[in-house]
């Protein structure tokens, strides 16, 4: 996936200023079951790291996420 065009947004909370950075996010589910998915997602803002964490969510009856 490319990261042009793909901007997150960093709010300085001192000075109430959003600057964009690029964002590249990566969500890889692992596993359902009884409505719960998990797994996990990379992400590269900017010129940082490359982070990796753990996810879980739910799926509702009506097939949304939360």
């Amino acid at each position: 996936m490319p990261k042009d065009g793909l901007l997150a947004y960093d709010l300085n909370l001192q000075t109430n200023v959003l600057t964009p950075l690029l964002d590249q996010t990566v969500y890889t589910i692992t596993s359902y079951r009884n409505g719960y998915v998990w797994g996990y997602m990379t992400t590269t803002l900017g010129d940082g790291p490359i982070q990796c964490k753990s996810l879980v969510g739910s799926v509702t009856l009506r097939a949304k996420s939360t």
